[in-house]
């Protein structure tokens, strides 16, 4: 299902018409969203690991590098927060990852 479509069911709004540019009600709605939808996700990709190997499997949820450093912050914190089993984060970056990207990434991953 389009995360449009679940978003609608699940908060009754469309996540396109979201306001990014202050911490209003519908943007955390779909953060709280995007952090469980995540989360489910890497579980059950963990359980599929780890049905495939014998061993403990990492679990790396994926966070976008072109976040705001707010965004990143609040769903860093989220993670940490509800998902404490997380062991590992990782940032993903369109094309190169250059200097200034990489001093942000290891700024907000000390947070």
């Amino acid at each position: 299902m389009p995360a449009t479509t679940s978003v609608k069911a699940a908060a009754g709004f469309d996540p396109l018409t979201i306001d990014f540019s202050s911490g209003n009600t519908p943007r955390r709605q779909w953060n709280a969203w995007r952090t469980a939808v995540i989360a489910d996700h890497v579980w059950r990709l963990r359980a599929d690991i780890h049905g495939m190997r014998s061993g403990a499997a990492a679990v790396i949820p994926v966070l976008d590098e072109d976040w705001s450093d707010a965004a990143a912050r609040e769903v860093l914190s989220a993670i940490r927060r509800d998902y404490r089993a997380i062991e590992t984060l990782s940032w993903f970056a369109y094309g190169r990852w250059t200097p200034a990207a990489m001093q942000r990434v290891a700024r907000l991953s000390r947070l």
